[in-house]
């Protein structure tokens, strides 16, 4: 039987030239929480929530937390995640504008990414802010469904699932 904790994690192998993976840290969320991007603060607001505050109860929550960084200087540039809250297994991603100077390279690992994180359960579920067109295009790509509308403190959002 192989134990678990001896295995080596396949996402935290992923890198480009300008950019790694490393799991989160509290460090990473203070980094990133005052760059966001601008439709990332809405979403966050849209749950009554700060960014700090949303990116340290995910690294509290999480099962995995996981951060890209800039190379060499180590700026985090976006956090993402995975876990159960509620009996409802859930993903997301949030990031800095940073995110577009590694575009094609982290949507070329992307899809492997995703199924590395969903692998333990059967489905994962959010939403995304509506005008968030740029992360709709890429989670159409990724396959997931868009199951409704939602309002969320008068913000309007999709919910998605990736089966």
């Amino acid at each position: 039987m192989v134990d678990r904790k001896d295995m080596v994690d396949p996402i935290l192998q992923l890198s480009g030239e300008t950019w790694n993976v490393s799991k989160s840290t509290f460090k990473d969320a203070e980094s990133l929480s005052t760059a966001l991007r601008a439709i990332d603060l809405v979403e966050v607001r849209a749950n009554n929530s700060t960014p700090i505050q949303s990116l340290t109860r995910a690294l509290e929550n999480d099962d995995k937390t996981y951060t890209i960084n800039m190379i060499p200087t180590g700026t985090p540039i976006m956090m993402f995640g995975v876990g159960t809250f509620n009996n409802i297994n859930y993903i997301w991603l949030l990031g800095s504008d940073e995110i577009l100077t590694i575009k094609r390279d982290f949507i070329k690992h992307s899809k492997f990414i995703l199924d590395e994180l969903t692998k333990p359960y059967d489905m994962v579920l959010n939403y995304v802010h509506k005008n968030n067109t740029i992360a709709i295009r890429w989670l159409r790509w990724l396959g997931v469904k868009f199951l409704r509308e939602l309002d969320i403190n008068n913000e309007p959002f999709y919910e998605f699932i990736y089966v």
